[in-house]
């Protein structure tokens, strides 16, 4: 059976940067990673085939028939491909999964540093940003471009919109976006996982955020900067979102193990949720998202998260897709999987979604 793509070509060449030419990462249950050219896989006998041919194609926010990739067409963990489980990175080019507060002083103390080349954005509240922010920095609305709905409450910004707020923070295809929140570590893991989604992948996440900047020492402002409009375009990346069609395929097939990243008290539905049913997708598993934090709310190692992802019951050399309540915690997932060398997607309706339209025998409660 092969199940091809009705959405059209989302990757060439290097998965992550689609800069070298025709090709790219191809896997699927049986193993198979094709680097350089583009091969259709086909299988008849066993198993499911995943390939992807053709040109992408962007609709509007909201529109999830064609938007979103599902492991219909494919998925890669690129960590399986040796041109990038050699080196252990993710790419050639600046691709920081964090940063440190260390490192972004020495970046704003640079005076040969082009202010286009770094763009520093604030996450949480922009009264609170106007009240004090990290120099340079600008403030990031979540709410921009995003019409939310009963079954996404946290849905995604509309293409053309969000390509022109883009435009407006002064982000260009070459600039490096250091992101940071205040308090919960969750809205800059969201704009690190949206701006990648529409296809800017220089873009990095402030281990610590600004409690870390201040406690470091390092000087705040309330001098709001002015940038220039750039010219970037979006370049919407379905690789890395899962939608209900897509889950509940692979409920059927159980191809990418599902993490849910909410407290365990609402995994297990002893706690309701937003009004909603309670419990979680069967056979997913439960790795909460601040489980993944040092006491100082600096991320774990890799080698810390492997650990507490494989305790956890994870298979590391498996597919994995994560999702929590609206699609906010996942994203830190998300990041931990980039800082041990993997990409991952987010079921982007998660359990709002799953918990208002799956069947009934497709929910469960308790811890498994």
């Amino acid at each position: 059976m092969v199940l091809s793509s009705k959405y059209g070509r989302t990757s060439t060449g290097n998965p992550e940067t689609r800069e070298h030419g025709p090709g790219g990462c191809y896997i699927s249950n049986v193993g198979i990673c094709v680097l350089g050219l583009v091969f259709i896989v086909s299988l008849t006998s066993v198993g499911l085939i995943v390939h992807h041919t053709g040109k992408r194609q962007t609709t509007q926010a909201g529109d999830t028939s064609k938007k979103y990739l599902t492991y219909r067409d494919y998925w890669y963990n690129f960590d399986q491909c040796q041109t990038w489980a050699s080196s252990g990175r993710l790419s050639n080019h600046f691709e920081k999964t964090l940063v440190t507060t260390t490192w972004l002083a020495d970046q704003l103390s640079d005076p040969a540093l082009s202010i286009q080349k770094i763009r520093i954005l604030d996450t949480w509240g922009k009264k609170l940003y106007k009240q004090d922010h990290i120099p340079n920095a600008l403030f990031f609305d979540h709410t921009r471009c995003v019409n939310s709905s009963r079954l996404f409450p946290r849905n995604l910004p509309d293409q053309g919109c969000f390509e022109e707020y883009l435009q407006s923070l002064g982000i260009h295809a070459d600039t490096e976006v250091i992101l940071y929140d205040r308090y919960s570590r969750r809205p800059s893991a969201r704009a690190w996982w949206l701006l990648r989604l529409y296809g800017h992948k220089r873009v990095s996440v402030l281990d610590g955020g600004l409690k870390k900047w201040k406690a470091d020492g390092h000087q705040t402002t309330t001098v709001l900067p002015s940038v220039e409009t750039s010219e970037l375009q979006v370049d919407f990346d379905p690789v890395l979102i899962r939608d209900f069609d897509a889950m509940s395929l692979n409920y059927d097939y159980n191809i990418e193990q599902v993490i849910d990243a909410r407290l365990e008290e609402f995994f297990t539905g002893e706690i309701t949720e937003m009004g909603l049913r309670p419990g979680h997708i069967p056979g997913s598993i439960n790795v909460p998202y601040s489980e993944m934090f040092n006491s100082d709310e600096t991320f774990k190692s890799a080698n810390e998260l492997r650990r507490l992802f494989m305790e956890a019951g994870i298979d590391l050399n498996r597919p994995v897709v994560a999702t929590c309540t609206t699609g906010m915690k996942a994203t830190g997932t998300a990041i931990a999987f980039h800082l041990m060398g993997k990409i991952i997607p987010i079921y982007h309706g998660a359990w709002t979604e799953w918990s208002q339209r799956a069947k009934s025998d497709r929910i469960a409660t308790g811890k498994n």
